[in-house]
């Protein structure tokens, strides 16, 4: 059975359903993602199949069936994709809690002449035992990737008269790096099965598994060392730079760097929550291999809003008027995230109106909403000089007006301010335009010169790239 899948846009994980024809049997092992040996699938109480992927554009997911009829029409599969806590029904509609529910598929006496190894064992030792079960009396011939298997390997023979078999049990059959295929024929028919030896790591990857930029979630990548077959290989520490701070300690603290430790060619790599949608950059090293990744974590695909107002008269020997706002907004848009916060009052001193924003200055981790974190580390995720703060991010772009650190051409070291921000894309080192400050900010970066920002009409704006800059006013 071949299964193929193409994807456009980007995820983090894909979950591929199939129903097998009425009379068809899934052979356990027989799995494969691209012609690499795949998990066996989780099955459902109606017989589908369920397969999870890591994201990729497009594939051949394909596996094999036994049967005795010739097969009807078949169903056709089913694809979902996975962004955050986001799915996108692509085809049908099964959703990622199906794959929970679903169970195992269930390890049976495989239906054949070879009983060990069973079809997709990936091996990473060099010899293996064969055990052939075959009616009683016949002559067996067993090859490996078309080559005999001398008389010499074979260990044990047990003859089983009256139940009319034999068991046939080879030892140290040498495997060869990649795809193996071993193959018994009788004359009363044949078997063959599959398997893979691992070969030395010759490339890096990473698989985001948990990517949500809400503040309290971990964000969870997977690193992988790949032979050329791409199967997962090799044991060690792979050294790992990144621009958000690792949760675990160091599995190698007598080395300099950060590590994570690598078994059977997989490693997990947890880092800090995040609590705005961010890109995150990673370098990574093993045993001379390097790779370069580039993520970007995204937040709730959920609607999210809270708003609170009062507004009053104050009686005297004047009448005056006051307010208060409140709120907070979260909302997907246009494949990314609007965020935007509402903290402001405002009173008459002498007649003329006072707006105050709460939005300035460090959170009060026992008061109000909105933070994020825990109540240790709150930090507010919108801080703004003005009483109202936004905040709109996706993958490759960010625009906002908020507070953080400034970016003027010709001055360094300068603090946060509330400004209108572009970043394409978004990150350390990004195009950036910086414009529309608020009004009533002094910045004193080196203690002996003042540099007012002044107000929004006579804003001074620059654009900066990477290794140049460009300024203007």
């Amino acid at each position: 059975m071949r299964l193929e899948f193409r994807v456009k846009g980007t995820g983090d994980r894909l979950l591929l359903t199939h129903r097998p024809p009425e009379g068809g049997q899934f052979e356990p092992g027989s799995a494969r993602l691209d012609g690499r040996p795949l998990e066996d699938p989780r099955v459902d109480g109606e017989g589908r199949l369920y397969f999870e992927l890591p994201y990729q554009a497009q594939g051949v997911v394909s596996y094999e069936l036994r049967h005795r009829e010739a097969l009807p029409a078949l169903e056709a599969p089913t694809l979902t994709l996975r962004m955050g806590d986001r799915e996108v029904y692509l085809q049908g509609q099964q959703t990622f809690a199906s794959l929970q529910r679903a169970r195992p598929t269930e390890v049976r006496l495989r239906e054949g002449f070879i009983q060990e190894p069973l079809p997709g064992t990936v091996f990473r030792v060099d010899r293996t035992r064969v055990v052939l079960q075959t009616p009683y009396g016949l002559e067996t011939r067993l090859t490996l990737n078309g080559q005999p298997i001398d008389t010499k390997n074979l260990g044990e023979a047990t003859y089983d008269e009256e139940n009319g078999r034999q068991t046939l049990q080879f030892y140290g059959v040498p495997l060869q790096e990649g795809r193996n295929l071993i193959e018994v024929e009788t004359p009363v028919g044949s078997d063959r099965v599959e398997v893979f030896l691992v070969g030395r790591p010759v490339r890096l990857e990473v698989r985001p598994l948990r990517l949500l930029a809400d503040g309290r979630t971990p964000l969870e990548l997977e690193v992988r060392a790949l032979d050329a077959l791409g199967l997962t290989a090799g044991f060690g520490p792979v050294t790992v730079e990144t621009n958000v701070e690792p949760l675990e300690p160091d599995a190698f603290p007598l080395l300099s760097g950060y590590q994570v430790p690598l078994k059977d060619g997989q490693a997990l790599l947890r880092l800090r929550p995040t609590a705005a949608p961010t890109p995150l950059r990673l370098r990574l090293t093993f045993e001379g291999l390097s790779a370069q990744a580039e993520f970007f974590a995204l937040g709730r695909q959920e609607g999210l809003w809270q708003l609170q107002g009062s507004a009053g008269v104050r009686l005297g020997e004047s009448i005056q008027a006051f307010g208060m706002g409140r709120g907070y907004l979260e909302a997907p848009l246009e494949g990314g995230v609007l965020r935007a916060a509402l903290d402001g009052s405002l009173r008459f001193e002498e007649g003329r109106p006072q707006v105050e924003s709460g939005l300035r200055g460090l959170p009060d981790p026992t008061g109000r909403f909105p933070l994020t974190g825990a109540g240790s580390e709150a930090q507010r995720p919108l801080p703004s000089n003005d009483p109202v703060a936004l905040r709109y991010d996706r993958e490759g772009f960010s625009l906002g007006y908020f507070a953080d650190q400034l970016s003027v051409f010709g001055l360094s070291e300068l603090p946060q301010g509330t400004a209108l921000r572009l970043e394409d894309p978004p990150g350390p080192s990004p195009a950036r335009l910086c414009g529309l400050a608020a009004g009533g900010q002094q910045n004193r970066p080196d203690r002996a010169r003042w540099h007012p920002l002044l107000q929004a009409e006579r804003a001074r704006r620059t654009r900066q790239r990477a290794g140049g800059a460009a300024g203007g006013g």
